[in-house]
């Protein structure tokens, strides 16, 4: 499991990680190397997850790798809005239909790693 000061970081990380190569939708990394929510995540954890897709980050058995498990906990440590089914929404959809721009997706890790750290 991914300690909160490790979520933090990683938050950080990918928020400056889209302040520098740009924040697109509809894909996990566009031509221009502008990443989604997600992708910021996948990118400063391990950039290899950005070409093999993080939920392939899996062993032999099934489980998580380590940098499969950090993303996911990241993913899921996110205050996403909550549909009207009652579910969390998934970064993919916020991102790619509820995110007007870079600078929402950009304060969602900088709110998220300030929450954590004021926590802890």
């Amino acid at each position: 499991m991914t300690t909160d000061m490790e979520l933090a970081e990683i938050y950080d990380a990918a928020a400056d990680y889209l302040e520098v190569h740009g924040h697109c939708t509809g894909t996990l990394v566009d031509e221009t190397g502008a990443v989604c929510a997600s992708g910021a995540i996948c990118a400063v954890i391990d950039p290899e997850l950005l070409v093999c897709k993080p939920f392939a980050s899996v062993d032999e058995e099934g489980r998580f790798t380590k940098d499969g498990q950090r993303w996911y906990d990241a993913i899921q440590g996110l205050k996403l809005p909550i549909t009207l089914s009652g579910r969390r929404m998934s970064l993919t959809r916020w991102n790619d239909d509820v995110a007007e721009d870079s600078f929402e997706v950009i304060d969602l890790f900088r709110n998220a790693a300030k929450g954590l750290r004021n926590n802890a």
